[in-house]
């Protein structure tokens, strides 16, 4: 489930946020919900081995990370649950995945 691309092709969605924005919603992810990242990297992204996930980008239907399992950095896109249509929605959309992931992670 891995998806990689070059660092220029990030943000593939139709919509597309203000990179001021992206760049603030993700350092807030990196910085207070770090484990939350790593969950949606491991049971939605598909790094099972990942022990760590930087967000580093979104738009609006997927949000995007580095995430290492001690080999290297590897870009993962994990698709929201639903597609979000304005930068309003990003944090309800990332919240949702977070959620999911646990849910994934204790079954």
């Amino acid at each position: 489930m891995f998806q990689t691309r070059p660092a220029a092709r990030w943000n593939t969605g139709s919509i597309t946020f203000d990179p001021a924005f992206v760049a603030n919603a993700c350092a807030q992810l990196n910085t207070r919900h770090g484990d939350d990242a790593l969950a949606i990297c491991r049971h939605l992204g598909g790094a099972r081995d990942a022990v760590t996930a930087v967000a580093v980008s979104v738009d609006g239907e997927a949000i995007h990370f580095l995430a290492d399992a001690g080999t290297g950095p590897v870009e993962v896109r994990v698709p929201f649950l639903e597609p979000v249509t304005g930068s309003g929605e990003v944090r309800v959309a990332v919240v949702r995945l977070a959620r999911h992931a646990r849910e994934v992670e204790g079954a």
